[in-house]
């Protein structure tokens, strides 16, 4: 019998050395190292203003319990460039719809300080021709912004497998004087997500969108304060679908002539045995020439798996 060639005179074969895989969560550290870095390190001038929308409450789909919650979140905004700020208290509801999808609505208060530079003098091709003289009077303002409802749950399409999606519409009784954190206009954004596990603990996903803006009945902003757009985003999280997480996160947003990137990270702790809190952080990182905000530092409370209410029995 012939010996392989490659094998030593005397011996068997050498077995070839083998690359070991990094394990899936070796990545994890210098993700966060980097997102942190993007967060504390000057940011730069972005491009065109894009409407400030609030992501669908992904966790429930992560988190069964979050299916039937309650939400409270704090946020401030913040622009030392142009001397602007915004706090946002806001309240959203969940509540199951069939086995694994979900109906959710989001009511929110707002409070906005624009400084010396108003929305129309930082975008003078908003105004519309409507508009007071002078408008808006104030530079702080504070309302309710637009209610916003929608859905969301799993899909399932040829090729791509398991899929999630969100449908969200904001209802037009906001008020102008808050833009872009909220005016009277009618977005709706439709996003599909696609998850990925790594190993027991890890999860990345990808995420696509589109939103548009039908605009305003009231003609105090122009229709180019409403841009259409298309989001993505790609995120990595350690524990996901368990209530004490963290999430890195890198979406962006552009259309109309105006772009927008913000990274951002998500530390989830539990609380008692259902409910969770979580404090987050969001940076805008590229961009040109002018921005909705700078960063957003926010603190959420999440009462989760609230006991469905059951018929009364017959006696």
């Amino acid at each position: 019998m012939r010996r392989d060639a490659r094998a030593p005179a005397g011996g068997r074969a050498r077995a070839r050395p083998r690359c070991r895989r990094a394990p899936a969560g070796s990545a994890f550290p210098a993700c966060v190292a980097l997102l942190l870095s993007l967060l504390a390190s000057p940011a730069p001038p972005a491009s065109a203003q894009i409407l400030r929308r609030e992501p669908p409450p992904w966790i429930a789909l992560e988190v069964p319990a979050a299916r039937r919650a309650v939400a409270f979140d704090v946020a401030r905004y913040n622009d030392a460039r142009v001397d602007w700020s915004a706090q946002r208290f806001a309240v959203t509801v969940l509540l199951p719809q069939g086995t694994t999808s979900c109906l959710f609505a989001r009511f929110s208060w707002l409070t906005l300080d624009t400084g010396a530079r108003s929305a129309p003098a930082r975008w003078p091709g908003i105004v519309g021709e409507k508009a007071p003289a002078g408008w808006p009077a104030e530079a702080r303002d504070v309302g309710w912004g637009g209610p916003e409802v929608g859905t969301l749950g799993n899909l399932g399409l040829p090729l791509l497998g398991g899929l999630q999606y969100a449908l969200q519409a904001g209802l037009p009784v906001g008020r102008d004087v808050l833009y872009p954190f909220a005016s009277t206009s009618l977005p709706i954004s439709v996003e599909l997500r696609k998850p990925w596990r790594v190993g027991s603990a890890w999860e990345t996903s990808l995420r696509a969108g589109r939103t548009w803006n039908l605009g305003t009945g009231r003609d105090v902003l122009a229709s180019d304060a409403f841009p259409r757009t298309f989001t993505a985003g790609l995120d990595l999280a350690r524990h996901p679908h368990e209530r004490r997480a963290i999430v890195c996160d890198l979406a962006a947003e552009w259309g109309d002539g105006r772009r927008l990137m913000t990274a951002g990270i998500v530390w989830r702790l539990p609380v008692g045995a259902t409910d969770a809190f979580a404090l987050s952080a969001e940076r805008e990182v590229l961009g040109r020439d002018d921005r909705p905000f700078a960063l957003r530092i926010a603190a959420t409370w999440l009462f989760a798996g609230l006991a469905e209410a059951k018929p009364p029995v017959a006696k």
